[in-house]
């Protein structure tokens, strides 16, 4: 799924897929993603539905947790356009509260509007809430700044292309252990909250992306995941949106089977390069283009894509020089040859 901003040509790519261990134990997929283009940016958010027997509607609660973030950011923005950064950055403390008051209602009319089973009922053992307990991440990026909030687990990275620099603007809750995470079930939610307001001076980030939890624990290490940013960032620049936002969900769906089994979801902010600035695409350097345009090359796909490879030789052009791109998901460090097409 992919959207635009049309005012500031920023792009929202999403995808969530169903995790490999609930297609295998017949559970829902109990992730969500929702995101919204406004006048002057973008927002999105996604959540985890923590999946477990005592929360058997939090596939319905990620969904609400989405739906009511999006619509208070939304209102948000609106409330604040004019209005400095300091003010922004002091209101943006309600938000928390005003999130979790309103998705608690929403649960509660959920509640009252769908009766419980036979089956549920022989399982519950707290009270209802706790029923559609779910994380939320989510971001409001307007023209010059950049609102993160974080219920529980999940990741918030940004990319950009001057510094080629990954950044993430909230740092883990080191408060959690293993597979602990906050919820917005749990009484001291809106406490739980953290909240992180950046402001652009000049530029902002050419990539943001949101994710579930099943994404990031696909990857061997925190800097493996961290890499993705930057090679989803030159992807994009390369290939365009639509190639990316079609191929997204394959992806997913790989790194959940290699990788965590969880659902996984994603959410993408990303600003084209300027035209002026855009980087022709190299290709073969041979006279004669080879029948077969098939080349080897090795890499480290330390961050789960094969990308941006390099110079390689072309099997067909007695060895004339070529950018290489492809794209794949591993969950560990890997060497090796894989076969690629040239870019002739």
């Amino acid at each position: 799924m992919s959207s635009t901003s049309a005012e500031w040509r920023w792009h929202t790519l999403s995808a969530t897929v169903r995790g490999a261990a609930h297609v295998r134990s017949g559970l829902p997929n109990q992730d969500a993603v929702l995101h919204e283009a406004i006048a002057r940016g973008a927002i999105v958010a996604v959540s985890d539905g923590h999946g477990s027997e005592k929360c058997f509607r939090s596939h319905i609660g990620s969904r609400l947790a989405v739906e009511i973030a999006v619509g208070a950011l939304s209102e948000f923005e609106v409330g604040h356009a004019d209005k400095p950064a300091t003010e922004v950055e002091a209101d943006a403390a309600h938000l928390a509260g005003e999130i979790v008051r309103r998705w608690r209602a929403a649960v509660s009319e959920d509640w009252t509007a769908n009766p419980i089973t036979a089956e549920e009922a022989a399982v519950l053992r707290h009270e209802p809430v706790v029923v559609y307990g779910a994380t939320l991440v989510c971001a409001l990026l307007a023209a010059d700044y950049l609102l993160c909030l974080q219920l529980g687990d999940g990741e918030i990275l940004t990319a950009s292309r001057d510094s080629a620099e990954v950044v993430q603007p909230i740092a883990a809750d080191a408060t959690l252990i293993a597979n602990e995470t906050t919820s917005l079930c749990q009484p001291e939610a809106e406490r739980n909250f953290r909240i992180r307001l950046q402001t652009f001076d000049q530029t902002p980030p050419a990539l943001i992306l949101l994710a579930t939890d099943g994404y990031p624990n696909s990857f061997a290490t925190p800097e493996g995941f961290r890499q993705v940013a930057s090679d989803l960032l030159a992807m994009l620049d390369q290939e365009g949106v639509e190639p990316i936002a079609q191929a997204l969900p394959g992806w997913l769906e790989e790194a959940s089977q290699q990788g965590s089994g969880d659902d996984v979801t994603v959410a993408i902010l990303y600003a084209p390069r300027p035209t002026s600035e855009t980087r022709p695409r190299m290709s073969c350097l041979c006279p004669v283009r080879p029948s077969t345009r098939t080349i080897r090359a090795s890499r480290v796909a330390s961050s789960g894509f094969w990308v941006a490879v390099g110079r390689a030789r072309c099997i067909g052009c007695s060895g004339a020089a070529i950018v290489l791109r492809s794209s794949g998901i591993f969950r560990r460090r890997r060497r090796g040859s894989k076969t690629l097409r040239c870019r002739s």
